[in-house]
């Protein structure tokens, strides 16, 4: 799990690869598809944004997947889902081995 979740842009281009993120995005606007670009830490901190060229749109990654609107960084989000599908495991040792509370989990 330590080799797919750092840095966390392989954590992010995992979970382009396998699904969670969309790997392509329609503009809500005019419907064109829209493009990875890279952006300031200011307008997300994911440093990547969709961007529709005809009409300057812009979408969060993030946008219609399991983690909109969640700010666990892609590398805790998928440590998570790694120590959650361990059955032994409880949310209290699991939430000192990411190192987030309880109530995240």
């Amino acid at each position: 799990i330590h080799r797919i979740t750092n840095p966390e842009e392989d954590a992010r281009d995992f979970l382009f690869q396998r699904g969670p993120l969309k790997s392509s995005l329609s503009c809500p606007g005019c419907s064109s598809a829209m493009n990875l670009v890279p952006c300031s830490s200011k307008k997300s901190s994911d440093l990547l944004i969709w961007r529709c060229s005809p009409c300057s749109r812009f979408r969060n990654i993030r946008t219609d997947s399991v983690l909109s609107g969640q700010k666990l960084t892609f590398s805790l989000f998928l440590q998570l889902v790694f120590y959650l599908s361990i059955k032994s495991l409880v949310n209290v040792a699991i939430s000192q081995l990411i190192g987030v509370s309880e109530n995240t989990i």
